[in-house]
């Protein structure tokens, strides 16, 4: 933190400005140019100026300004758009202390590396959660088991699903060419088996295509939607 140093007050340049609004001490009493002089000498022995810092030092200087101001001049007034700068001035000042207090604060925490907090673990109750009541009796209970039990729906039992082999593309490639080794015309249809699924149909068609780009057979339509023939190549 920058302080000054002058005759009658050696500190903090906000300390300054608050001792003066508390009129502990006379602005009077307090060489400006001394002030600015110091602060500039201060700028130059820096390496790195951070634009806060100078935004902070604007701002206590001209409200320094202001009321030395007004204390030389008894006819020294200002209109209520001045008056509206001065207290943004303060207002701006104000912010600037409490981002500062908070951005030391915040340093702290991340010195700590307190990032986390945790909970307080609940409480588990060791005492029993169900006390019988004394009216209550065995066969009571019982009975009143019996009848929740009635009211339960019985379970339904599940279709059996009958297991079904799925065959393969590389299975039913080798199929097909074992077919045509000694069959060299067939149709599509005459492929497929009676009932034959969905899947089954894909894969014989995949299968067939597969065999067409090895060259090994040759696919014919005369007409959409009409079978698919198939010869030996």
């Amino acid at each position: 933190m920058y302080a000054v140093k002058l005759e009658k007050f050696e500190g903090p340049l906000e300390l300054l400005l608050e001792l003066i609004e508390k009129e502990k001490l006379s602005i009077t009493e307090i060489s400006l140019s001394k002030v600015t002089d110091q602060y500039l000498g201060h700028l130059n022995s820096l390496t790195d100026v951070h634009p806060e810092m100078l935004a902070d030092f604007l701002v206590i200087a001209a409200q320094l300004i202001l009321i030395k101001s007004k204390t030389l001049l008894p006819d020294f007034s200002v209109n209520p758009e001045e008056e509206k700068s001065v207290a943004e001035l303060k207002r701006r000042l104000e912010e600037l202390k409490l981002i500062k207090d908070s951005s030391l604060t915040l340093r702290e925490i991340l010195k700590k590396k307190n990032y986390m907090y945790e909970r307080n673990p609940n409480k588990i109750p060791t005492h029993a959660a169900f006390v019988m009541p004394e009216s209550l009796t065995i066969e009571n209970l019982k009975e009143n088991l019996l009848k929740m039990a009635r009211l339960i729906n019985k379970p339904k039992e599940l279709k059996k699903e009958t297991m079904r082999l799925i065959i393969s593309l590389e299975q039913k490639i080798e199929e097909l060419k074992t077919r045509f080794s000694k069959v060299i015309n067939k149709s599509f249809g005459e492929l497929l088996t009676k009932g034959a699924s969905k899947l089954e149909i894909v894969v014989t068609f995949l299968a067939l295509l597969e065999l067409t780009k090895q060259k090994f057979i040759k696919l014919t339509q005369e007409n959409p939607f009409q079978d698919i023939q198939i010869r030996k190549a």
